[in-house]
């Protein structure tokens, strides 16, 4: 499972980890998560071929259930790196598990985003916000605008 994206890019979005469709395509989110994503992207004139996309962790969970913590340590100097070569000035932590990994704060998404949020290991001038996994928007009817609008900072000069 690779991340996928320009070498060089000023924006980034990390999500949890690959889905059974993404190990198989190499590529993150091309399930229906990805389809959402790109739903918000398109909504926000992004292009998805301009943003570098990866994961937390780049193994597949058994049972497709959120990574272990071991796993999310034992990959988090990868993704550190992998955010800083990009020397992004937007990431977007798309998850409970993606935000916690990138800010080290594991409060709730509602207390994290629309909030500038520090990412230890990551330069200063990188803003960091975490927002709502494209997955868990059917779960509450409030999500999706929400989403919309937080994937849409990504579009704002």
């Amino acid at each position: 499972m690779a991340a996928y994206g320009p070498p060089m890019t000023d924006r980034v979005i990390v999500g949890e980890a690959p889905g059974e469709r993404e190990v198989v395509e190499g590529k993150p989110f091309v399930g229906k998560a990805g389809d959402r994503l790109n739903q918000a992207l398109n909504t926000a004139g992004v292009d998805r071929l301009a943003v570098y996309v990866t994961n937390t962790v780049l193994c597949h969970p058994a049972g497709n259930k959120r990574p272990p913590p071991e796993a999310v340590d034992a990959c988090h100097e990868r993704l550190i790196t992998e955010i800083r070569l990009r020397m992004p000035q937007k990431v977007l932590a798309l998850g409970k598990t993606a935000g916690k990994a990138l800010t080290g704060d594991s409060r709730t998404i509602e207390k994290l985003r629309l909030r500038p949020t520090p990412a230890p290991g990551l330069d200063a001038s990188a803003g960091v916000r975490v927002t709502y996994h494209p997955s868990a928007l059917p779960r509450n009817p409030e999500w999706p605008g929400r989403f919309d609008g937080d994937v849409g900072w990504l579009g704002e000069p």
